[in-house]
């Protein structure tokens, strides 16, 4: 009976030691794969909704919450004060074209006879202000004797004087104008400078510059996104004013969904670039598999909103990875899911 007592003893400390071994085995398990677990935010990429041309906001045309498709309109801008602009342009485009056409033409004969002519009929002018200088010089004389023997006034010769002066300043005048002509007919007969045609052609330039600005301009008069996805907010309403390059609504793009993790210094070596993981989170039914697709070269301290389920190391990595068809599994930005660096789907 002893004997048997203790061989009992013997099987029962056997199957305790079993036990604990066991126990510790399972702990060492749990504990390894709790401290290869990490959880994060999932996010999306997005991106600003904005105008190059400022304006009424004259339409919208969705609404906040809207799953929006590529090259969507989404408001109108009114660009009737840059029509009536380039209207104007147009214009002044047509007078300049012609400046630069009749340069580069040079001078047309008939013009050179029509400023010869014009020399000749001042000159046939100013030869009868000559006749009548002469006359008033005689006239002046006369008085100017006649008021020497005392027969007119001094009034008389003031009058005189006067005609004269009027005559002399009249005669000036037509030579000056005569002088100008001559300068023009010169001018036609010599022709246009090459800097004169350059100028105007430049100025054209400057005008054609203009209306290609304004044509693009005009061409943004109804808003569009580029690609499409869900329209988390609008920034006016209709009728406001919206200055060149404003934030008009932010895009989030849902097919697009990550989440970023911080690893210690120590656990990094157990992630790699392309690396796959294995996701969790509430409502979803099982694990899902994410891609490593960034991490940070350098350190840096424990973001003070990071907490994971482990002590937080000093130095940590940034690991950012990608959830494919997140979307369709009904996962949102905002989330919170576990990634598993050591398990496996």
């Amino acid at each position: 009976m002893e004997w048997e007592g203790n061989k009992l003893k013997k099987n029962l400390v056997a199957l305790f030691m079993v036990l604990v071994m066991g126990i510790l085995i399972t702990s060492g398990c749990e504990k390894q794969d709790y401290e290869d677990i990490y959880t994060g935010n999932v996010e999306a990429d997005s991106a600003q909704i904005n105008n190059e041309v400022g304006g009424i906001l004259e339409e919208v045309y969705v609404k906040e919450g809207q799953v929006l498709n590529q090259d969507t309109v989404i408001g109108r801008l009114n660009v009737e004060e840059l029509k009536l602009e380039r209207e104007k342009l147009l214009k002044t485009q047509g007078v300049s074209q012609a400046k630069v056409d009749k340069l580069k033409a040079g001078t047309r004969p008939e013009e050179i006879k029509k400023a010869e002519s014009n020399i000749k009929k001042q000159e046939a002018y100013i030869a009868g202000l000559n006749k009548d200088l002469e006359y008033r010089k005689k006239e002046l004389e006369r008085s100017k004797s006649l008021y020497e023997s005392n027969a007119i006034s001094l009034q008389n010769l003031d009058d005189s004087q006067a005609l004269y002066d009027k005559a002399e300043a009249i005669i000036n005048a037509a030579n000056g104008d005569l002088e100008y002509l001559k300068n023009q007919l010169a001018l036609l007969k010599k022709g246009e400078r090459a800097e004169d045609i350059k100028i105007a052609t430049k100025d054209y330039s400057v005008g054609e510059a203009s209306i290609d600005m304004l044509d693009y301009k005009i061409s943004k008069e109804f808003i569009k996104i580029k690609d499409g996805g869900y329209l988390e907010s609008l920034n006016f309403s209709k009728g406001e004013y919206i200055k060149p390059y404003s934030s008009i609504g932010k895009i989030v793009y849902m097919d697009k969904l990550w989440m970023k993790i911080y690893v210690p210094e120590k656990k990094l070596s157990k992630v790699s670039l392309g690396q796959s993981v294995k996701l969790s989170g509430q409502g979803l039914k099982k694990s899902i598999t994410g891609k490593v697709i960034f991490i940070s070269t350098q350190g840096e301290f424990t973001p003070k909103n990071i907490e994971s389920r482990e002590n937080k190391e000093e130095i940590v990595y940034a690991v950012k990875i990608e959830i494919p068809e997140g979307n369709k599994l009904g996962i949102k930005p905002g989330m919170l899911m576990d990634v598993d660096l050591g398990g496996k789907n």
